[in-house]
């Protein structure tokens, strides 16, 4: 028999009820999955003494944290299920915990001055939350370099720059352009291949 389904809830900037310790519960669970509140989203309401229940303190908005249903989009089926069921292992949550608190020591020892090295800074169109933050953040990165540029995929998501052709092919190209030291090779913005151009032609891989 399947382990039962457990929901553990967390929320943003909580300190009782932290997303770290959320993720690591989550991945000890057999079938647990993590549910990532944003700040002031969530309030206990006691019912009775021995009763309460949880419900949205603000606007009903949620993140959850299970990316294998995103990343694994475009993939053909065999590797698709294959990350899925990757994702689904205990522990897998766990690793995410650790990710999230490690940022602040990986933060630190980020290079803050890249001198005159070609740097490329993808961006995406399709960024549901946060976009203003992560896009104001990646122009920040392209001062790393006095030899950078900021490139934006259409139509692309952070998840799908990696799981579809289409896009990771835009991020193949970046790569190019840096190590032949060709930055200005890289169209602005950057249209996925097969997507019809201005005048009728369709971008090419």
């Amino acid at each position: 028999m399947a382990p039962a389904p457990s929901l553990v809830i967390a929320q943003e900037g909580d300190d009782l009820h932290p997303v770290a310790v959320a993720a690591r519960l989550a991945g000890m669970l057999p079938n647990g999955r993590l549910e990532v509140l944003p700040p002031g989203g969530m309030r206990v309401v006691a019912e009775g003494d021995h009763a309460f229940r949880i419900e949205a303190a603000g606007p009903r908005e949620k993140r959850r944290v299970d990316l294998s249903t995103a990343i694994s989009a475009g993939l053909p089926d065999r590797p698709a299920a294959e990350l899925r069921a990757r994702s689904a292992l205990p522990g897998t949550s766990a690793v995410e915990a650790d990710q999230m608190a490690a940022w602040p020591t990986s933060r630190a020892q980020l290079v803050s001055d890249l001198g005159a090295l070609p740097l490329v800074v993808l961006g995406v169109t399709e960024q549901p939350r946060g976009a203003e933050t992560l896009t104001a953040l990646q122009i920040e990165l392209t001062g790393l370099s006095t030899r950078s540029v900021r490139r934006v995929v259409q139509g692309a998501t952070h998840e799908s720059l990696v799981a579809r052709r289409e896009h990771a092919l835009a991020v193949v190209a970046a790569i190019r352009a840096v190590v032949a030291d060709d930055l200005e090779s890289l169209p602005d913005p950057i249209l996925p291949v097969g997507t019809p151009r201005p005048g009728g032609r369709a971008a090419a891989g």
